[in-house]
């Protein structure tokens, strides 16, 4: 073999154990959160119903459906214990960490009527108010679906989405979206002040203004006014929103900024905007 032969054996030998070392540093430098680290889910349906009777001696049929979609696998046993404790507290109103996930779960249907579902008289009362079809004896079915959803489980976030959906006599009432984002490496609900500045927040306010301007196609606050937007004056950070690979995006309940015929407007801002407000070490920065 002539030397030029081997120098080039040489130079290949090289050349492989640079990148074999490369890929190893690569490897150990590759953020934390691997497709191993993913939430995986599992879905469980609850009902609950009861009735009552209303003046007119009719009986009106209350029912509660919960479809929900929960934390089942994460990482090890530790750890999905820790997030399916949160998870019951924030998403499903679970009070302490007594009570398993499964337990929460099954009452959660009754527990959700309980609260919310009204009684004769705040029923009668509010189609009275309403002025809808009111025949002095309200309605005869009242109907609450609640779904909850996983819509973002990647880079150390899972992020759900609880609809309520509210329904008399089969029509449709309500319907409205709540957002809970979770930092898996924090265990801990992510909320706005966990993200940004305090001092950028008014920026931040009137980054969504601006941009609720723009997705009307109108060009400024009163033009808005005409198409329902009564409430501007209110319009805030608020914790109700949810990661996208893009940005983050704002939703907010009907009536909170808009009449109901509006629904519930959405604002998204990129995470290029964003940055210039984020806090030092902000989750963000992984994003």
């Amino acid at each position: 073999m002539n030397i030029r032969n081997i120098s080039h054996l040489t130079l290949l030998m090289v050349l492989g154990v640079m990148s074999l070392l490369t890929a190893s540093c690569g490897n150990s430098m590759r953020s934390k959160h691997t497709v191993e680290d993913s939430v995986t889910f599992a879905n469980k349906e609850v009902t609950s119903q009861s009735s009552f009777v209303k003046s007119n001696d009719d009986t009106c049929q209350v029912r509660v459906i919960a479809n929900i979609s929960y934390p089942q696998k994460y990482r090890d046993s530790a750890d999905i214990k820790k997030l399916q404790q949160l998870y019951a507290q924030v998403v499903l109103d679970a009070s302490g960490d007594s009570l398993s996930l499964s337990d929460v779960m099954n009452s959660y249907a009754t527990a959700y009527l309980d609260l919310n579902a009204p009684s004769q008289e705040e029923m009668e009362q509010n189609e009275a108010a309403d002025g809808d079809d009111f025949d002095g004896v309200g309605v005869s079915s009242y109907e609450a679906t609640i779904n909850v959803t996983p819509i973002y489980n990647k880079n150390g976030i899972v992020t759900f989405c609880k609809e309520e959906i509210i329904k008399k006599d089969n029509r449709v009432t309500l319907r409205q979206h709540h957002y809970y984002n979770f930092d898996l490496e924090a265990m801990a609900l992510i909320v706005t002040n966990r993200l940004f500045k305090s001092s950028s927040i008014n920026d931040i306010c009137q980054l969504l203004k601006d941009k609720l301007i723009a997705q009307n196609n109108v060009k400024n606050e009163d033009e808005l006014n005409e198409l329902g937007y009564y409430n501007l004056p209110n319009l805030s950070v608020t914790n109700n929103f949810f990661f996208t690979d893009r940005g983050i995006t704002w939703s907010y309940e009907p009536n909170e900024l808009a009449i109901n015929a509006v629904g519930e407007p959405q604002i998204s801002l990129d995470y290029t905007t964003l940055e210039p407000y984020c806090l030092d070490n902000s989750i963000i920065d992984k994003l």
